[in-house]
């Protein structure tokens, strides 16, 4: 059984230069890229997550994140993060900064309303529409 670790607690991991989630892969959960490069990748994704859980107003103690590495079948790998919830661990939220099949960022939020998508240059912009 995997643990239970909270967005708080990986916040507070990564304040210390560590990681909670998943310790020996910088908390990707999957991925396709060497393992030395996964701390740089790491350290991009977190600041969005940050900025994410914050926009979306969702409680740090009730989610976490994990990060993932994807190699399409066409196209450059990606990095992409998943924001879940506690519970259930259903995905609330999907986040890229550039995906490898269109070159954009985009954004995936899955609520009781539905589904809701956006797509721009970058998650900055997607941002500002939340």
């Amino acid at each position: 059984m995997e643990k239970k670790i909270t967005f708080a607690q990986q916040q507070e991991a990564w304040g210390k230069k560590t990681y909670a989630l998943y310790p020996h892969c910088n908390d990707f959960y999957d991925w396709f890229c060497s393992d030395k490069s996964l701390e740089s990748r790491a350290s991009k994704l977190k600041g969005h997550a940050k900025k994410l859980v914050a926009k979306l107003g969702l409680n740090p103690d009730k989610v976490y994140v994990f990060f993932k590495n994807n190699c399409p079948a066409s196209g450059p790998l990606y990095d992409s993060l998943s924001i879940c919830d506690m519970v259930g661990g259903n995905v609330i939220c999907w986040a890229t900064p550039k995906s490898g099949h269109t070159g954009k960022a985009e954004l995936y939020i899955f609520g009781k309303e539905g589904e809701k998508s956006y797509e721009e240059d970058t998650l900055s912009q997607i941002l500002d529409q939340l």
